[in-house]
């Protein structure tokens, strides 16, 4: 992309949400936004860019930033199940464990059985110290899909808080 830059390329939205991409890919998330901000000016309803910006904004730890793009993406198309794990999931790292809980319970609401919803409410309630209810949807995140460490993990921890020792063990 820098040669074709050096050779008087005139970069255009296609340029820029590909290098961008490259840049995202690389773990440049500072350079994949400003790619993405251009490509953004060009097409500013184009769905794929602005949630790849808002991954590179969650990636960075600006939650705000993140947020707002995910609104955005739901705003254009209101039943885009992954916008609303994402943007779930900024919120629960925000801390804004209300807005949270309604993106997961939005995705769940969508019908479909995957996990994701359940295991991110479950960490929103497990933030929250309500442990019963993090109990029952990391069963759930398990259920749906059982090579999830992660949910064992946090399940073994609140059986380690009830004194179950042997089924913390087990998970």
């Amino acid at each position: 992309y820098n040669k074709a830059l050096d050779l008087g390329i005139k970069p255009d939205f296609k340029f820029y949400a590909a290098r961008g991409s490259g840049f995202f890919s690389n773990n440049d998330m500072d350079a994949a936004v400003k790619d993405f901000d251009k490509a953004l000016q060009q097409k500013p309803t184009f769905i794929p860019i602005r949630q790849l910006r808002g991954c590179a904004y969650q990636n960075t730890g600006q939650y705000a930033a993140a947020v707002a793009d995910f609104t955005e993406i739901l705003r254009q198309q209101p039943e885009h199940f992954e916008t609303y794990l994402q943007r779930g999931h900024a919120y629960l790292a925000k801390g804004d464990h209300s807005s949270a809980i309604s993106d997961f319970n939005h995705a769940i609401g969508l019908g479909r059985d995957h996990y994701e919803p359940y295991y991110g409410r479950a960490r929103v309630y497990f933030n929250k110290n309500e442990y019963k209810q993090a109990f029952e949807d990391f069963n759930t995140a398990i259920n749906l899909k059982p090579d999830v460490p992660d949910s064992y993990q946090y399940h073994g921890i609140i059986h380690m808080m009830n004194m179950k020792l042997d089924e913390a063990i087990a998970d």
